[in-house]
């Protein structure tokens, strides 16, 4: 109740910053829950597994390191917006993973065309100017790279309903009411499944674009859960 009577008062910024800092992890990262928030990582290396020199863009913890056959890496290079002392733990323990902790969206200490593959899983709705970050990743990565994109289909009536008995729950064992976890993703999911679409179209025309559908491959999106992007980019 008090820390229902706390959110409610936050101003957006305040409650984003309060969100990631305190919540997060609580919600998403614990139990069975935490568990079911690997399986994009795990299908995303099984369709498409990494190999040369690797960028993750929003690595969190470094789930994804998991499911990485680092026999494939030259080097693997995680990066998010905020400090996590369990990706620290796993970068310093693996001599191929480097940990860099800045806004990915801009200016990277890489130059254009360094990366082999470059992937992200639960980014792309987040993004505050979605085509520029989309366009500026492109380039980090080399004629013949790829990139791989993993994205709820939050639109649709399955994941509705897997969020309900989910990350829902989740978040109300630990004491956030519905609304205000609704209230919440509603501000950090600023970019819809068709914007993402439209826009990696766009960026991409002269790409070749692959989508995957899951759990059911070849029926109708609304039967489904995630959408992973595959995309290799065009020889020069």
């Amino acid at each position: 109740m008090i820390l229902n009577q706390k959110l409610s008062k936050l101003e957006d910024k305040d409650l984003l910053d309060f969100y990631y800092q305190e919540l997060f992890n609580q919600i998403f990262h614990t139990n069975k829950l935490g568990r079911l928030m690997t399986v994009p990582h795990r299908i995303l290396e099984k369709w498409d597994p990494s190999t040369g020199k690797v960028m993750e863009i929003g690595a969190t913890d470094g789930q994804h390191l998991e499911f990485v056959n680092f026999d494939l890496i030259e080097s693997y290079t995680a990066v998010d917006i905020r400090f996590s002392n369990t990706l620290d733990m796993k970068a310093k323990s693996n001599s191929k993973v480097s940990y860099l902790i800045q806004n990915a969206e801009r200016n990277l200490p890489f130059p254009e065309g360094y990366f082999d593959k470059l992937l992200t899983t639960y980014v792309l709705h987040h993004l505050a100017n979605l085509p520029n970050s989309l366009s500026y990743w492109r380039s980090l990565v080399k004629p013949g790279g790829v990139l791989n994109y993993f994205v709820p289909l939050d639109n649709t009536p399955v994941y509705k309903l897997g969020r309900e008995l989910t990350s829902v729950r989740s978040a109300k064992r630990i004491g956030v009411s519905r609304d205000n976890f609704h209230r919440i993703l509603k501000l950090v999911h600023r970019n819809t499944v068709s914007e993402i679409m439209k826009n990696i179209f766009e960026i991409h025309k002269n790409d070749y674009v692959v989508l995957h559908l899951w759990p059911h491959r070849f029926f109708k999106d609304r039967m489904n859960v995630f959408l992973l992007i595959s995309i290799k980019l065009r020889y020069e």
